[in-house]
């Protein structure tokens, strides 16, 4: 995505956007998508998933026309003429039918094919879309593999695209009036407090028992861990120089292989034998805090 496209996103909130601006997003929090509106980060969708569908998406608009007869011509980008900050772009449209293609690992969260039961954030993202293109049916075209391809089909939901509109209008005043929605998960307040000060607070009772909870937390994951180790050494000591353990019927219980030797840039030799070219790559790092429970009995 390039800046010009950057700043054309950060005008409005485009379909794939909408349940994370109403705090129904798996993957966004709507912290982090206002961070991108205000432009505090760069937006960066370049996800294994993500490219996946993009590679793919080309072939299931072909396949989609083969099944259902309906030719798909690619869309513009719409703007809502009703409200101005919602935006869309279509995977494609198919006479007055709305496109959706998707792919997914598994059924979960997907119903039965042919109905609308969909996940909770491609409903959010599809009712967007048929508000702003004013259409009144979406075709939901999804594959799981390419031999495992289901068509869902979407209506218009008034009484739903009100609530969305309703929710969407006020992360988007959030936006203009530079408000930070509330921090929802770990992520958030890692973004929002980046930098720090020198300075101590004085904790509060409430406090000092969540610190007392976090301390007895990391306790029990640490006798975790060490008794994973141990149990783990048992099974090696047994299985010796055998790489697989099997039950008595065959089947592999566990394996322990030997990997292939990894090559490895040598970064110490480097700089020894060529200390000006090493300086002139540095590039600063972007300074983090550091989370440390201290103390304790």
């Amino acid at each position: 995505m390039n800046a010009e496209q950057l700043r054309e996103r950060r005008k409005g909130i485009g379909g794939s956007e909408a349940s994370a601006a109403l705090g129904l997003s798996r993957y966004k929090s709507p912290f982090q998508l206002y961070l991108e509106k205000t432009g505090e980060i760069d937006e960066y969708n370049d996800s294994p998933v993500l490219r996946r569908g993009t590679r793919f998406e080309p072939i299931l608009r072909e396949m989609y026309s083969e099944i259902t007869g309906r030719p798909v011509v690619l869309a513009p980008t719409f703007q809502s003429d009703v409200v101005p900050f919602m935006f869309v772009s279509p995977d494609g449209l198919a006479g007055d039918r709305y496109l959706e293609i998707k792919t997914a690992r598994n059924r979960h969260d997907w119903g039965e094919p042919g109905t609308d039961e969909i996940p909770q954030e491609y409903l959010i993202q599809v009712q967007h879309g048929l508000f702003v293109t004013r259409l009144l049916v979406a075709d939901v075209f999804v594959a799981f593999s390419l031999d495992d391809i289901e068509l869902y089909e979407v209506h218009a939901d008034p009484e739903l695209q009100d609530m969305i509109i309703e929710g969407e209008r006020a992360f988007w005043n959030q936006v203009e009036t530079r408000t930070p929605p509330e921090l929802t998960t770990y992520e958030d307040v890692v973004m929002r407090y980046r930098r720090s000060s020198q300075k101590a607070i004085t904790a509060t009772k409430a406090m000092v028992d969540i610190v007392s909870v976090l301390r007895n937390e990391k306790a029990i994951l640490k006798a975790s861990k060490e008794t994973e180790k141990g149990l783990e050494a048992e099974i090696m000591k047994f299985m010796g120089e055998h790489d697989t353990l099997i039950d008595s019927e065959g089947k592999p219980l566990i394996t322990w292989k030997e990997t292939k030797g990894r090559r490895y840039f040598d970064e110490d030799k480097f700089r020894e034998s060529y200390p000006e070219l090493w300086e002139a790559f540095l590039k600063p790092e972007t300074t983090q805090r550091r989370f440390l429970l201290k103390g304790g009995k």
